[in-house]
C-alpha cells in the first residue's frame, strides 16, 4: 500500500507539472541563403557586362561618374566583366534638357494686424520643369532584347522656396537655382539607380541574404521543461549562425542535431487533449518543421508542417510553412538549383571566350557628339590630324579644325587647334607667336622670321610669320608666306625661297619677280640649267604643285 501512495504522490506531481501554464515567445535565429531569381536566365548563363551611355557632361554636373552608376548595375550570382558575357545591361541617360522658361510665381496673401487693418503679402517662388529620361536595355549575346523599360518620360518640375522681393528671388535664378536642381537631380537618379538595381536583382540575381527565422521557446521558468527548451534554442541558434549563403548546410545540420533530437523527442510527452501540452507539442512541431525547411530538408519539413495543423493548436501556421516550402521548392525547379546555398564559380576558360561578345552601344557616338560641340564642329567644318610644337619643344597632338575652305590663321580666326580627352574635348586658336611649326594633315608649316615682299614697311626687322613647307631638301626650302593682317594666302601668292646654305629667303614676290615670274627666275638662277630649260618649255606658276617642282630643279643646282 505505501509503495502505491507513493506512485500516485509521483503521478499527482508530474500531471501537476504538465497542467500549469505555458507561455510561450518567439526567439530569432539567424539564416543566410540565397535569394531566387523570379525570371532565372539560361543555366549556362555566367558572365555579363554593363554600359552607361550619358552625355558626358550630365553627369558631372551632378557630382556623379560613370563609375558611381556603374556600381548600381549588378547581378548576383554572376561574374561581372569589363566587356563582353552571356548578356548585357545598358543603362542610357538621356541628355538633360529644360522644358521652357524659368517662371516667376507670385502670391498674396492678406491677414490682419492687431488694430484689424489688413496687410497684403506678396511672395515669388521659382519654378522651372526638366526632363532626363532614364532607359535599361538588357540584351543577351545572340542580340535578343531580355527586358527594356524606361523612366522619368515626363517633365518634373522644381519650385523654389518663397521669397520676399522679385530682387531676391530673380538673385537666387541667377546664382543658386541651377546648383539646387543639380542636387535634386542627384538625389533623384541615385534613388532611381537603387531601384533598378533591386529590380534587376530580384529578377535575374542570385542575392545573398542574411535574415532571421522565428523558433517558439518556453519561457515558463517553473516548467520542467523551460531548461531543456532554453538549451535546444542556444544550440540552434549557434549552429544556425554558422550558415552561410555559399556554403552547404550539412555542418549546421550537424550542428543543431542535438536541438532536432530534443524537440523531436519531446512531442510525444505531450498529451495533445491537455490544453498546455498541446501547445508544447505545437512549438516543437513548429521548430522542428522551421529548422528543416531552412536546412533544405523538404521533405521532413513538410511532414512535420502537416503535423502542425494536425495538432489544431495553430494550423494557419502549419498552412503558411506549407505555402513558404512550395513556394521555395517550384523556384529551385524554375531555377535548375537543388540548393539555395552554393558559391559562384569562374571558369576562366569561359571567361575568356565570354570576353569576346560585343555588345553595340550609342555611347561612343553621344560622346564623339559632344566632343563635337565642344569644338564648335559644324557641317561645313573640316578636321584634319595635326601636331603644334612650341619655341620650348613641347609637342601637342591634335587635330586643326578649318571652317570653310578658306584657310585663316589670325586670332578669333577659323583655324583652330583641338586635343581630345577620352570623354571630352576643347579648341583654341594657338598663339601662333609661341610655336616653332606646325603640321595639318601632311602640311607642315614654320613660325620664322620673314619679311614679306608685299609689306609697305620699309626697313625694319623682319617679323615672325607662318611659312607652309611646299619643298624641302638639305640644300632648298619652298615656303608659301601667310603674311598680312589676316594670315591669309596674299593675292597673287608669296612664294619664298631658302637657300639653307647661304640662310638666304628670296621672295618670289619681290620687283625682281612680281611682274615677270619666268624672267625673274631666269635673272636669279641663269646658271641653274634645269631651272632655265623649264622655263623654256612652259615656265612655272605660282601654285604649290609648280613650286615643289622648282624647288627640285634648284636642288640639283645647289
Amino acid at each position: 500500500m505505501r509503495h502505491l501512495f507513493i506512485l500516485l504522490v509521483v503521478l499527482a506531481s508530474a500531471t501537476a507539472s504538465f497542467s500549469q501554464k505555458v507561455d510561450l515567445d518567439k526567439e530569432t535565429i539567424p539564416v543566410n541563403y540565397l535569394r531566387l531569381p523570379k525570371d532565372p536566365l539560361p543555366d549556362s548563363y555566367k558572365f555579363y557586362s554593363s554600359i552607361v551611355s550619358s552625355r558626358p557632361n550630365d553627369l558631372p554636373s551632378i557630382g556623379l561618374s560613370e563609375a558611381s552608376i556603374q556600381k548600381y548595375l549588378v547581378v548576383p550570382g554572376y561574374t561581372r566583366l569589363k566587356t563582353g558575357g552571356d548578356f548585357n545591361l545598358e543603362l542610357t541617360i538621356e541628355d538633360f534638357k529644360y522644358e521652357g522658361t524659368t517662371d516667376i510665381q507670385t502670391e498674396k496673401k492678406t491677414s490682419k494686424d492687431k488694430n484689424g487693418k489688413e496687410i497684403v503679402t506678396t511672395t515669388y517662388k521659382a519654378a522651372v520643369k526638366y526632363i532626363q529620361p532614364v532607359a535599361l536595355k538588357i540584351r543577351n549575346k545572340e542580340d535578343n532584347v531580355l527586358l527594356e523599360k524606361k523612366w522619368n518620360e515626363t517633365a518634373q518640375e522644381y519650385k523654389s522656396g518663397e521669397y520676399a522681393s522679385f530682387k531676391d528671388v530673380d538673385a537666387f535664378v541667377k546664382n543658386g537655382m541651377a546648383r539646387e536642381i543639380s542636387k535634386k537631380r542627384q538625389e533623384d537618379l541615385l534613388r532611381l539607380m537603387a531601384d533598378i538595381q533591386r529590380q534587376v536583382a530580384q529578377k535575374y540575381g542570385f542575392t545573398p541574404l542574411k535574415d532571421n527565422t522565428e523558433l517558439w521557446i518556453l519561457d515558463s521558468e517553473k516548467h520542467p521543461d523551460y531548461a531543456g527548451f532554453q538549451q535546444a534554442y542556444k544550440t540552434a541558434q549557434t549552429a544556425f549562425g554558422t550558415m552561410r549563403s555559399e556554403a552547404p548546410v550539412d555542418s549546421v545540420v550537424l550542428l543543431a542535431k542535438p536541438a532536432f533530437d530534443y524537440f523531436s523527442g519531446q512531442i510525444s510527452k505531450y498529451n495533445p487533449e491537455e490544453k498546455g501540452q498541446k501547445k508544447l507539442k505545437y512549438a516543437c512541431l513548429f521548430n522542428l518543421a522551421q529548422m528543416h525547411f531552412w536546412t533544405e530538408n523538404y521533405k521532413a519539413a513538410t511532414d512535420y508542417a502537416n503535423q502542425v495543423i494536425t495538432n489544431d493548436y495553430d494550423p494557419k501556421d502549419g498552412k503558411r510553412l506549407l505555402e513558404d516550402i512550395a513556394d521555395v521548392q517550384a523556384s529551385l525547379e524554375k531555377c535548375k538549383k537543388t540548393t539555395r546555398h552554393f558559391a559562384v564559380v569562374v571558369d576562366t576558360v569561359a571567361e575568356e571566350k565570354a570576353k569576346e561578345t560585343v555588345y553595340d552601344s550609342d555611347k561612343s557616338l553621344r560622346v564623339e557628339a559632344y566632343k563635337d560641340e565642344q569644338k564648335g564642329v559644324s557641317a561645313t567644318t573640316v578636321e584634319k590630324v595635326g601636331k603644334i610644337v612650341y619655341t620650348n619643344g613641347k609637342e601637342i597632338n591634335g587635330s586643326f579644325l578649318m571652317d570653310g575652305p578658306t584657310r585663316f590663321f589670325a586670332d578669333k580666326a577659323n583655324t583652330r587647334f583641338s586635343t581630345e580627352s577620352e570623354n571630352s574635348a576643347v579648341a583654341y586658336v594657338p598663339d601662333f607667336s609661341k610655336l616653332s611649326s606646325f603640321s595639318i594633315g601632311e602640311d607642315l608649316y614654320r613660325c620664322i622670321p620673314f619679311k614679306s615682299a608685299l609689306s609697305a614697311q620699309i626697313g625694319g626687322k623682319p617679323s615672325v610669320e607662318i611659312m607652309q613647307v611646299v619643298y624641302e631638301s638639305p640644300k632648298v626650302v619652298i615656303y608659301l608666306a601667310y603674311t598680312g593682317d589676316r594670315r591669309s594666302v596674299a593675292f597673287p601668292a608669296e612664294y619664298a625661297i631658302l637657300k639653307v646654305k647661304d640662310n638666304e629667303m628670296i621672295s618670289l614676290s619681290g620687283l625682281k619677280f612680281a611682274l615677270n615670274l619666268e624672267k625673274g627666275l631666269q635673272k636669279e638662277f641663269s646658271d641653274c640649267k634645269p631651272v632655265i630649260e623649264q622655263i623654256e618649255k612652259g615656265g612655272f606658276k605660282r601654285n604649290n604643285t609648280s613650286m615643289a617642282e622648282l624647288g627640285k630643279l634648284l636642288d640639283s643646282c645647289f
